[in-house]
């Protein structure tokens, strides 16, 4: 019988191994695009369309497409983004769909609550209304969600000027303790009073499904409008600017 030298044997075995990791390797290549298209992704909860509108897309509360046009009751176009995903919180609330919108109307009494504020206490509603002659914003936001930084950082940038027109703010956030609600206040420098709605049980009571969500109270404690800026009309922090000085601007003002 023929038997193979050392120095064959272990070219024999350089080649059988070099075969084997071929081998695996290209098994690989063919398993990770099956993996990436769903095999470990994390899939988020299906949105339910609104009733009578077969697969209707999510949309942010009320949302509208910033070139005016009509809401659709069909799947969102491809090129343009979904920012209710885009701008999804880190407690993943769910996105309301367009035909629930904002949970408050137009002329809605709103009822006074209470909730630890930011850095000690307690702060009610009523506390922002009292002497202010034209009510108070109430920013419902959450941390982690870049539309409600951006539209905090211009509400902290124009608060002493919509103080002075008489109008109080009002931010509240939803968060797991008093003391992460401060620390979300001192990161985004807010002088306003800041609420901790801990485990969003305010949120929830109220109806509450997307963040951010800015609302209008007059001083008799009236809702002025369902909701203000980028929640009702996907316009950004400047509709939300447009709002409050159409509200400023009118009656009473």
């Amino acid at each position: 019988m023929h038997s193979l030298s050392p120095a064959s044997a272990r070219r024999c075995r350089a080649r059988w191994l070099v075969l084997c990791l071929t081998l695996v390797l290209l098994a690989f290549l063919a398993f990770v695009p099956a993996l990436a298209a769903g095999g470990c992704a994390r899939r988020l909860p299906p949105e339910s369309p609104p009733a009578g509108t077969p697969g209707a897309g999510p949309s942010r509360p009320g949302a509208a497409a910033s070139s005016g046009a009509p809401p659709s009751s069909g799947a969102p176009s491809p090129s343009t983004p979904d920012k209710s995903r885009l701008y999804r919180p880190f407690q993943q609330l769910p996105a309301a769909p367009a035909s629930q919108g904002s949970p408050f109307k137009a002329g809605q009494a709103l009822d006074d609550f209470a909730l630890p504020r930011a850095g000690g206490g307690e702060f009610r509603l009523a506390d922002a209304l009292a002497g202010s002659r034209r009510g108070a914003l109430v920013s419902f936001v959450a941390p982690g969600s870049l539309a409600c930084r951006s539209d905090l950082l211009l509400l902290g940038a124009s608060y002493d000027d919509l103080r002075s027109r008489g109008l109080e703010l009002l931010v509240i956030v939803d968060c797991g303790s008093p003391e992460e609600a401060l620390a979300y206040a001192r990161e985004q420098a807010l002088h306003m009073p800041v609420l901790a709605d801990v485990g969003g049980a305010l949120r929830r009571r109220l109806g509450v499904q997307s963040l951010p969500l800015h609302i209008v109270v007059r001083p008799d404690r009236l809702v002025w409008k369902p909701a203000l800026g980028w929640a009702v009309t996907d316009r950004g922090t400047a509709g939300l600017m447009t709002d409050l000085n159409r509200y400023l601007a009118g009656p009473g003002g």
